[in-house]
């Protein structure tokens, strides 16, 4: 059987298992590296507020299969029938918020016959949500019994302190000089969960090479000013 992605998603450039910051979330990464290293076969879903890092896991856990389906429903809306059709054939099912298929019952259905499929055929699959199984509107109850038939965990975001430590990291990674008071300035003044971080640097990156500059608070700011943020 051929299988093809319906739908390209590109992966994040840094979303990798070994360059997520645990923080409090050592078990979750210690599971996920030992499916990679093991093959181990997993049911999971994770849950947890936006900018947490669910993305960079799946993502991160996607990029070391042969064979995987990686869907973020966010990007996809509206839901139309059939989106998850012909996925048994991969190694690992990754679906970013998951949560966005609550109240369409079509939909709630497919995703319930998915699930029952994965696990006939003994798949691997990693759900994500902003909410435990339970509490995120599902209409079919069956579904929510699937769901929480999963290993679940719920993702904490990293203290200030990892998010420093992830800045660090990143600049070096990157190749490029970030003095510890533009840190300081970033971490007061700007939104501080991983996706606008990550985000940030990767701008500060690309503008800091084009423009030829050196990465100071006046420039962080210049910066966040094209961007309205």
């Amino acid at each position: 059987m051929n299988h093809q992605l319906p739908l390209n998603f590109r992966l994040g450039e840094e979303s990798t298992l070994n360059r997520f910051i645990p923080g409090g979330n050592v078990e979750l990464l210690s599971l996920l590296k030992r499916r990679v290293n093991d093959s181990a076969n997993i049911h999971l879903y994770i849950y947890g507020p936006s900018g947490a890092g669910k993305t960079h896991l799946l993502q991160g856990s996607a990029r070391e299969c042969k064979t995987v389906f990686y869907l973020p429903l966010a990007e996809v809306m509206p839901l139309k029938a059939g989106l998850f059709n012909a996925l048994e054939g991969f190694e690992l099912v990754c679906i970013d918020d998951v949560d966005k298929v609550a109240g369409n019952d079509e939909i709630e259905v497919e995703l319930f016959n998915l699930i029952n499929l994965l696990r006939e055929l003994d798949r691997s699959y990693i759900f994500s949500a902003r909410k435990p199984p339970d509490q995120n509107g599902f209409s079919l109850k069956d579904l929510v019994s699937r769901l929480k038939a999963c290993v679940r965990y719920k993702i904490h975001e990293p203290e200030d302190h990892d998010k420093r430590a992830f800045l660090r990291n990143n600049a070096d990674m990157r190749g490029i000089h970030l003095p510890d008071e533009v840190i300081d300035w970033i971490m007061f003044y700007t939104p501080r969960d991983m996706k606008s971080l990550s985000s940030l640097m990767t701008r500060l990156d690309i503008e800091s090479l084009r423009e030829q500059r050196r990465i100071t608070i006046p420039f962080v700011k210049h910066l966040l000013v094209g961007l309205n943020l």
